[in-house]
């Protein structure tokens, strides 16, 4: 790897790990497309909040114009580029992006066309795959096409800094989220751990030695601290959250 470009990475990554506001974020970005000479990025990560419901934090500096058109028209359901993302961890350059719709039926390859006619002519993007179920992309594009030894230099790049753009991202969802300020006691976690066994509030209360009716007891305050209508929306919201994490 070149030393300019292997500078470059460690600063982001630096920034990256102090970054604690969206606009820090923002200006990584910035600076990412400025320092690479291209001109426009977004990045995109969807956070499962219920089971039928998603949260979306994105950043980009994409025609307005096309994100207008892009949303509206909900591209993303046969974009090749985004279909690349759902099923891949490896970044995908927007030249090979009618390989996807070889292979998925879904994909159309018309839309790079649109996105190419906004000034989105050729970019890479890379696939995000996070802790708690979340899915989303980096995408850094260019108003003109992209030589191939400049396409390696930003593999390279992005494989390096999306987990830290990622991991930044999701420290302020985490800090911003009504499920951070949600506190399980040490016992109610054990409870709820057996329950999402399988467990029953008998079981539970002889495998940690207390009474059936403690046991209802601390799972109802669980069911209370999480908003929830029964213990199994409780047991989707804590995993979906992260608040109880599955034993490895």
């Amino acid at each position: 790897m070149d030393q300019d470009i292997a500078f470059m990475i460690e600063r982001w990554l630096m920034q990256c790990q102090r970054a604690s506001t969206k606009a820090q974020l923002t200006q990584i970005l910035q600076s990412i497309v400025k320092q690479l000479d291209m001109d426009y990025y977004l990045m995109c990560v969807v956070s499962p909040q219920q089971l039928k419901s998603s949260d979306m934090f994105v950043i980009d500096n994409y025609p307005s114009d096309w994100m207008s058109h892009y949303l509206g028209n909900d591209l993303k359901k046969n974009d090749p580029v985004v279909l690349h993302a759902q099923t891949s961890v490896t970044p995908i350059f927007w030249q090979n992006a009618n390989i996807i719709s070889t292979t998925n039926p879904h994909a159309d390859i018309k839309i790079m066309q649109q996105a190419a006619d906004a000034g989105l002519v050729d970019g890479i993007t890379a696939p995000i795959r996070g802790m708690f179920g979340e899915f989303g992309l980096i995408s850094i594009a260019s108003k003109q096409l992209i030589e191939l030894d400049k396409y390696i230099n930003l593999n390279q790049i992005l494989l390096s800094i999306t987990p830290y753009l990622y991991e930044a991202s999701n420290r302020l969802k985490i800090n911003n989220s009504p499920a951070n300020k949600i506190e399980l006691t040490s016992r109610e976690s054990e409870c709820m751990e057996w329950v999402i066994e399988g467990k029953t509030a008998w079981e539970t209360a002889q495998i940690l030695g207390i009474s059936e009716r403690t046991t209802n007891f601390h799972v109802n305050n669980v069911i209370e601290k999480t908003s929830s209508s029964n213990r199994q929306q409780a047991i989707a919201k804590l995993l979906i959250s992260g608040l109880l994490k599955p034993v490895i």
